[in-house]
């Protein structure tokens, strides 16, 4: 069995393809697994080990104006689909598997020219991406992380449609909440909250919640663990030593499911593995969507809001101050949180993994 992924460059986009390389691996030990990232991709490289081919292509989104930067898009574009053709036929997958962004559709369209006997989609958001919904007429199925991404497909689509959720990295288990905590050095007994603005960090969450945190009102003590991001590392950390509560400051952490079993509470984004990442963890949230990238996180962050286990507000609406008086407000009233953490009974747990492999198998 060969099985080729084809991914963009951003976090959500990427872990879900390794989590399912992974698990191919771990279900077919004989099985040559490839990915295909953009050339611009910065990921560690030390994430692909076990995976038998990585391949990098060049493509860029093709503006809607014409201009020198559209002709050179359009280029690079048919350049990323020779380069898929190659790709493709001399890797000769059993299956390629999409993960959404402008990567995967010349790989796509490479697949299908070149006859592999099955193309399945994965689409992370709750929107579908403009790749996806372009791809499907190329894809024999297309897998949902969420239910209410169906809503925007034609119907005469949804014959190529299931829900699968979103795969997680395997890595991500549950561990005590003692245990997670002492990790970081940190109290037990202490309400802890997590901070968090994605894989490159969040200068808004950064930015507001460090202004915000010394004059929080809270009848609870309580913790931090905040993952900045490589830029604001530095000045949030000093931050912290200046206030004086207790904290643990990174600019990326790797063994996330130490800060999520560590968890109390969680400020965050709203990108779509963040969501399912506190689905999975039942974790209440603060989200506070990435207002861009046509306006995905607002609509992921609905699928929490709607069960009433996040509060969700703009980045506007963080800075003039409603971070702060969210926080107080639920530090506050334990009861809430109690309640907002028993709200994720309704969401099903879906084995993701089986899902979606049952679509490349079958």
């Amino acid at each position: 069995m060969k099985i080729l992924a084809v991914t963009g460059k951003s976090g959500g986009h990427i872990f879900p393809a390794l989590s399912f390389l992974q698990d191919v691996i771990s279900r077919y030990p004989e099985a040559e697994t490839g990915i295909v990232l953009p050339a611009s991709s910065v990921t560690d490289p030390a994430l692909f080990r076990g995976i038998s081919r990585c391949f990098y292509i060049t493509c860029v989104s093709i503006p809607k104006r014409v201009s020198f930067t559209s002709v050179a898009a359009v280029i690079k574009f048919f350049r990323s689909f020779f380069d898929s053709l190659w790709i493709v036929y001399t890797f000769k997958p059993d299956c390629v598997a999409g993960f959404g962004s402008i990567s995967s559709v010349p790989v796509v369209i490479a697949a299908r020219i070149c006859g592999v006997k099955k193309i399945i989609l994965h689409e992370q958001n709750v929107i579908p991406g403009r790749a996806t919904r372009f791809l499907l007429a190329f894809a024999d199925a297309c897998a949902l992380s969420f239910e209410n991404s169906k809503t925007y497909f034609d119907p005469a689509a949804l014959k190529k449609i299931f829900l699968t959720g979103n795969m997680l990295r395997k890595s991500l288990v549950t561990v005590g909440k003692n245990e997670a905590v002492r990790y970081f050095g940190l109290k037990p007994d202490i309400f802890t909250l997590v901070v968090m603005g994605g894989s490159q960090g969040s200068r808004t969450i950064n930015t507001v919640f460090s202004r915000d945190s010394g004059s929080l009102r809270t009848a609870v003590p309580f913790q931090v663990i905040h993952i900045t991001g490589k830029n604001d590392f530095e000045g949030i950390k000093k931050h912290y030593e200046s206030v004086g509560f207790p904290s643990r400051v990174f600019d990326f952490f790797e063994a996330m499911h130490y800060v999520y079993s560590a968890a109390d509470l969680v400020i965050s984004r709203g990108g779509a593995t963040t969501i399912s990442e506190l689905i999975f963890y039942r974790i209440p949230a603060i989200i506070i969507p990435y207002p861009f990238a046509y306006n995905h996180q607002a609509a992921n962050a609905l699928v929490l809001k709607e069960k009433n286990c996040a509060e969700v507000m703009t980045d506007t609406g963080a800075e003039s101050g409603m971070l702060r008086d969210v926080v107080e407000e639920l530090l506050n009233t334990p009861d809430k949180i109690k309640e907002m953490k028993e709200n994720y009974n309704a969401f099903t747990q879906r084995d993701a993994h089986s899902l979606f492999m049952d679509l490349v198998t079958r």
